[in-house]
C-alpha cells in the first residue's frame, strides 16, 4: 500500500511518496504532469523562505515570509489534494501534515 505523505522539505516539495512505510518512487506520482508542477512550485516557494550567508549565519529560516505567503502555500496544497484524490482509485492514502501546521502559523 502506498502513503502520499504531504509535507514540506528544502528543495524536494511536498509530496512524498511511501510503500509499506518506506521512501520510495512511483510513476503513477512521479509522471503526472500536474503534479510534477505543482510540486515544483511548493518546492520553490518553500526554498525561498530560506536566506543564505545573512547576518553571520549560514543560513536563516524567514517566518514572517512563510507566514506572508501561507495562502499562497495552502493553495498549492490544496490543489495537491485534490489531484490525489482524482487519481486515487483506492491504492493510496493521503497524509496532510502541512496544511494544520500552515493554518497554526
Amino acid at each position: 500500500m502506498y502513503t502520499i505523505k504531504i509535507m514540506n522539505e528544502f528543495l524536494h516539495g511536498a509530496i512524498w511518496v511511501y510503500e509499506d512505510g518506506i521512501p520510495s518512487s512511483w510513476d503513477k506520482i512521479d509522471a503526472d504532469p500536474t503534479l510534477s508542477d505543482l510540486n515544483r512550485q511548493t518546492m520553490e516557494l518553500y526554498a525561498s523562505y530560506f536566506e543564505f550567508d545573512t547576518n553571520g549565519e549560514s543560513y536563516t529560516y524567514n517566518e514572517s515570509l512563510e507566514r506572508q505567503t501561507k495562502g499562497e502555500m495552502l493553495s498549492l496544497i490544496r490543489k495537491i489534494k485534490e489531484r490525489l484524490h482524482e487519481l486515487n482509485n483506492g491504492d493510496f492514502e493521503v497524509e496532510d501534515y502541512e496544511t494544520e501546521r500552515l493554518m497554526n502559523l
